[in-house]
């Protein structure tokens, strides 16, 4: 943070171990305050440096579900900007979408086999 009072991306840890289980409504802290949970049990993985598809070279934890559903994230305090990466299971091409509340969406086509694609907005 600077002094200005303007605030940076940060990193969200996800708690818990490989495959260990975050169940539906559970909060995940964020670095700015508040937390996030989600609509869904979703299965905690850690990127190894063997997937080769994950954007960067990166090797963060990330969230999995093989429901092939809706994810609905909520936020305990307004959130004004936000992002994440996406990436399907499946070595085919799919549609993802992020939809914010205020009525905005993002789309796009990520392959399971290219690497993940960053997903974010900006704004109320």
């Amino acid at each position: 943070m600077g002094g200005g009072g303007e605030r940076s991306w940060s990193n969200v840890t996800i708690p818990g171990a490989e495959y260990s289980t975050i169940t539906a409504g559970t909060g995940i802290t964020l670095p700015l305050g508040g937390s996030v949970s989600f609509n869904w049990d979703l299965t905690r993985r850690q990127v190894p440096t063997s997937w080769a598809t994950w954007s960067g070279g990166n090797t963060p934890a990330v969230l999995h579900s093989s429901l092939g559903r809706t994810i609905a994230g909520t936020f305990t305090v307004p959130v004004y900007a936000f992002g994440l990466e996406m990436e399907p299971n499946y070595f085919e091409e799919f549609l993802m979408t992020l939809r914010v509340d205020a009525g905005g969406r993002l789309d796009q086509y990520v392959h399971g086999y290219a690497g993940a694609k960053f997903f974010g907005w900006v704004g109320a």
